[in-house]
């Protein structure tokens, strides 16, 4: 009997190459969201210590100057948080695609897989079938050889041989 091939081998290794590419992607995405979630919390603790500089600006004596520096910062800081949780919005629209993707490829490489455990049972079926087979074979060839060959009981037993 021939060997077990899988002939859409090819179409498997592209498919798990796909699977690897797409895990890929979900791990950048994952490390993407994560720099954004860090950035807009860097970016909350600045507008926070704006607000608290503010705060105590307008304590005692005002300088006008001085605050209005901080009002242009604290607007940037808030233009900042503002941008920082837009990146957080696409990187989790960024995620959620990338994990879509890699479940799909995910599954169309089990399918693959258990397509070709399918069909290599049935290969070893088929194999064990044969070899039964040629084991019944020769096993009949052995019993018609003997039966041949030997005297019956009858004939040993009346003492005649054919």
């Amino acid at each position: 009997m021939k060997r077990f091939s899988f002939n859409l081998q090819k179409v498997a290794d592209v498919r798990e190459l796909r699977r690897r590419v797409a895990e890929e992607k979900l791990g950048l995405a994952l490390g993407e969201k994560i720099r954004a979630e860090c950035e807009l919390g860097r970016a909350l603790s600045a507008e926070e210590r704006v607000r608290k500089e503010i705060a105590g600006m307008t304590r005692g004596i005002v300088d006008t100057v001085l605050v209005i520096y901080a009002f242009r910062y604290r607007s940037r800081a808030e233009e900042d948080v503002v941008r920082c949780r837009n990146l957080v919005e696409q990187a989790e629209a960024k995620l959620e695609s990338a994990r879509e993707e890699a479940l799909k490829r995910i599954t169309e490489h089990e399918v693959m897989v258990r397509l070709r455990k399918r069909r290599f049972e049935g290969y070893m079926d088929a194999y064990w079938w044969e070899y039964s087979k040629t084991l019944d074979e020769a096993g009949l060839l052995r019993h018609v050889r003997r039966e041949k060959f030997s005297p019956n009981r009858e004939d040993r037993a009346s003492g005649h041989e054919s």
